[in-house]
Formats: structure tokens, C-alpha cells, sequence
């Protein structure tokens, strides 16, 4: 999901653009949710410093639950 439209930027993962994954049971889980492809506990898929090629996939979870996640990033 592209939460301010594809034509404005910046378009990066964690940023604007974020992803969802449907579980086996068909339940819709916000990626970086335990579970999901891009769940780290080291946050390697969601850091202001990582260097992983998918670094923001996993910051769904977190822009979701923590209310000062944009004021960080």
C-alpha cells in the first residue's frame, strides 16, 4: 500500500509504501508481524541504519503500533 499515492514520493519501503501478507488461515497480517515473511528480532528489515536490500519490508507492524514511528524515520 502506497499510503500518499504512487506519483508522490519517495516511494520507499518503510516510508510511504507498506506491505501486507495474507496468513495461511486468510488472516491479513501487517509485514514485520511475527509470522511474516519479513519478522526479524534484530530488526533487520526495519532500521534508520540497516543495509539489507528489504530494509523498510518489515516496518508495517511498527508504523502501525508505534505512535512516534514517523517522527523517527
Amino acid at each position: 500500500m502506497d499510503v500518499n499515492g504512487y506519483i508522490k514520493g519517495p516511494n520507499r519501503l518503510g516510508k510511504d509504501l507498506f506491505m501486507f501478507q495474507i496468513d495461511k488461515d486468510g488472516k491479513l497480517l501487517p509485514m514485520g508481524a511475527k509470522g511474516t515473511n519479513y519478522y526479524s528480532d534484530s530488526d533487520e528489515y526495519c532500521s534508520n541504519t540497516g543495509t539489507s536490500g528489504m530494509n523498510g519490508a518489515g516496518c508495517t507492524v511498527k508504523a502501525l503500533s508505534d505512535s512516534k514511528y514517523f517522527l523517527s524515520f
